[in-house]
């Protein structure tokens, strides 16, 4: 500001007369002179904020009154006017002047605020330009906006850059800190730097336009729907590649694994940036340094710069093309989600509509957790979708049904989850479930704990119970607890062997019953078909898949068998040893190291459960192309009405579906909705999802590339001990010449 700036008083309707009677204060008007002051403020000292505030005619007066180097008092007691509202002395104002500089978003702002002319008014500020009319401005402006723009992208650019090594005021930080807790901006909003500037929330979509197409979706909008659309690029592009460059060079990824854990030995346990290069270059060739370089930013998750062997299986797993449902989730596993029901809520608070969702719309779902391709997105659409159904839409409870037949029950696995993140592990979430310590947990504590703690509705907190309750006798063990909540655990490397179950549980009975691993009175055969057949014996309906109502018949020592027993009995059903393991040490819940073959399946059915599925599949099949031709009619008829057993049984019965199936324990693993009960389009999904892959003729390119691959994988040990062998040899004469010129 100059010394010599005259400050006028914006233009504004008379007051009305105060307590004297007048607009004008009497010691204005009672001849007050204004006298110079040599020690107080000057107008020409204040800042340039308060003569262009809304209050600058309250703090300085018109200019017959205010001028500069003056001072007005107070007639009588001399006492300096406080100008304005008299709150404050001139002395107090000047506590909130502040150093005049522009600031890092000044040039940015100005875009926002005078688009589209900009560019135009930047440019001509240095000539003395602005003072063109707003037409012409705005007519000149837009050719030079549009021959700029890659100047104006860099600009922002830089901008953007700038921000986080921006200048602070004196004492900013500690300021700031002070107000955030003083007048914080929102309850639960994180704090923020306040060097930063403040986000502004993009403009909502309109209800018409999801994806960002519709006339009211805004540019933002569509940009964010433009990248949830786009096909994977960049990083997750070269891992996908990473990944097929694994799968040439060993025979499967458990291989790849085991090289990479053996690269990391058992010390560390983990890969530093160096040791991860040198695997890739003695494993992985084709890649460059700085592919190397972004694949381990992506594989270190935790940013502690060393990649550890989960890691790198997650990783893997997550960039899995999604063929069907059992990838879906072995790659949602990948991403960092530990049950289902989580994924299925994020996506149910993410959608607009609670209504049933089309093609595009289930989508836009799926690519806000982590499915982003649109292959992907249209086959897993396609394995819940009813062909019959006329309306070709989906719903999310429909996806539940179908998740849950490849997996264990899913609120098990919910409870699981919870409780080990609420208590740290499940005996300590045991120990607080239990309320008089008396080591077992009645029905009446468990109903009550779950419903209370953990939010379960009444209907599910009975039916976790009974999916825990092993034995059957209203009590719940410390190793039933452990046992049900370790099967229903969510993990990689149980996910393939889950898959192997469920495809080949029968094929272990009978290698059970053909190699005499069980009486014919509790052969696991037949706790295979009783497990999937109709209600036990005495009219008690058996809700516990592969479980009778009752512990079964007492063990026989001569059945009991350890873990190589066993494997040597599975040898036909393609089981190896470490998954034969595996499975035995998640069964034996007694920790005993001893099962009986009977035991042995029974615990493989909770582990898998959806083999109970597997026999009203095989019905509705019988002279039928697909499974929702067996419910065309009752579809139609239904429509989407929520069916509890009872009505399931009675809709099966007059479908000649009935036979051999368990109605109530195919509801307790199916059905999505927290009072019980599912759809027929539900039932459908779930049915599609456990159909094994079909088998379909190739073409003689394609015949040719797996033959290639094949060869491939049968020759990777091979090649892999003659470049294990010429490295051994180079380094050897290396050696032997470096001793030569030492001697």
């Amino acid at each position: 500001s100059s010394a010599g700036l005259r400050v006028m008083r914006p233009a504004s309707r008379p007051k009305a007369p105060g307590r004297h009677g007048c607009a004008t204060p009497p010691w204005r008007r009672a001849g007050a002179q204004p006298v110079p002051l040599a020690d107080e403020l000057t107008v020409s000292e204040l800042d340039d904020d308060a003569i262009g505030s809304p209050a600058r005619g309250l703090l300085l007066g018109s200019p017959e009154e205010r001028r500069p180097g003056t001072v007005e008092r107070r007639p009588g007691t001399g006492e300096p006017r406080r100008p304005g509202t008299g709150r404050f002395y001139l002395e107090e104002l000047s506590c909130f002047r502040r150093v005049a500089s522009p600031s890092a978003f000044c040039s940015h702002r100005a875009d926002a605020l005078f688009q589209p002319d900009a560019g135009l008014r930047r440019s001509s500020s240095e000539g003395a330009l602005q003072l063109l009319p707003p037409g012409r401005r705005r007519s000149s402006g837009r050719a030079s906006l549009e021959g700029n723009s890659a100047d104006a992208a860099l600009e922002r650019e830089y901008i953007f850059e700038k921000r986080a090594s921006a200048a602070k005021l004196p004492l900013e930080d500690s300021t700031a800190a002070v107000l955030d807790r003083i007048l914080p901006r929102a309850p639960t909003s994180p704090p923020r730097d306040p060097s930063e500037e403040p986000p502004r929330a993009a403009l909502g979509q309109s209800q018409h336009s999801p994806t960002g197409e519709g006339k009211g979706a805004t540019p933002e909008a569509r940009r964010r729907a433009a990248e949830q659309q786009r096909p994977r690029n960049g990083t997750q592009m070269k891992l996908m590649t990473f990944r097929q460059r694994i799968l040439d060079r060993f025979s499967t990824m458990q291989a790849a694994f085991d090289s990479f854990a053996g690269s990391v030995g058992s010390g560390a346990k983990q890969l530093t940036r160096q040791d991860f290069t040198s695997f890739l270059d003695k494993h992985v060739v084709g890649l460059s340094r700085e592919d190397h370089e972004q694949i381990f930013d992506f594989l270190d998750t935790d940013n502690d710069g060393t990649v550890t062997v989960q890691e790198f299986a997650n990783a893997i797993e997550a960039a899995a093309p999604v063929r069907t449902i059992e990838d879906l989730r072995r790659k949602w596993i990948a991403l960092g989600f530990s049950s289902m029901r989580q994924v299925l809520s994020q996506m149910d608070k993410a959608r607009d509509s609670t209504g049933r969702m089309t093609r595009k719309q289930f989508g836009a779902l799926l690519a806000r957790v982590g499915v982003e391709d649109e292959d992907e997105q249209g086959i897993v659409f396609a394995a819940i979708c009813n062909p019959n159904d006329a309306s070709g839409t989906v719903s999310l409870t429909e996806l539940a049904s179908a998740l849950a037949a490849v997996s264990p029950s899913l609120l098990l696995e919910d409870i699981r989850q919870r409780l080990v993140r609420r208590h740290g592990s499940a005996m300590a979430a045991f120990r607080e479930i239990d309320v008089n310590a008396n080591t077992s947990i009645s029905y009446t504590e468990f109903v009550a704990s779950t419903v209370r703690h953990m939010r379960l509705s009444t209907y599910e907190a009975q039916k976790a119970f009974r999916l825990i309750d092993f034995n059957r006798n209203f009590w719940i063990s410390p190793a039933e607890f452990l046992g049900a909540l370790r099967i229903s655990e969510a993990a990689l490397p149980l996910e393939l062997i889950r898959c192997k179950v469920r495809l080949r549980l029968r094929d272990i009975c009978a290698a059970f019953e053909g190699r005499g691993g069980a009486s014919p009175s509790g052969s696991p055969a037949a706790s295979c078909s009783a497990g999937a057949g109709a209600p036990a014996e005495g009219g008690r309906d058996d809700t516990l898949p592969l479980f009778p109502s009752d512990p079964g018949p007492a063990r026989d020592p001569a059945q009991l068998r350890t873990s190589d027993e066993l494997h040597d009995l599975l040898t036909d059903v393609h089981l190896t040893h470490q998954e034969t393991e595996v499975l035995f040490n998640m069964v034996d819940i007694h920790n005993e190291g001893l099962l009986t073959p009977l035991e042995f399946v029974r615990g493989l059915s909770r582990f898998a459960p959806s083999c109970l599925l597997e026999k009203l599949r095989l019905r509705c099949l019988q002279n039928r192309n697909h499974v929702a031709d067996a419910f065309a009619g009752a579809a139609m008829e239904r429509g989407h009405k929520i069916l509890d057993a009872r009505e399931m049984r009675a809709l099966l019965e007059g479908l000649d579906l009935v036979d051999g199936v368990n109605v109530e324990a195919m509801m307790d693993l199916v059905e999505p909705h927290r009072s019980g009960g599912m759809t027929v389009g539900e039932l459908i999904a779930a049915l599609q999802a456990v159909s094994p892959s079909v088998d379909v003729a190739l073409a003689p390119e394609e015949r040719d590339a797996m033959a290639r691959q094949r060869i491939r994988w049968q020759m990777a040990p091979f090649h892999r001990s003659a470049t294990e062998l010429r490295r051994h040899v180079r380094q050897r004469l290396f050696s032997e010449e470096e001793e030569e010129e030492a001697a």
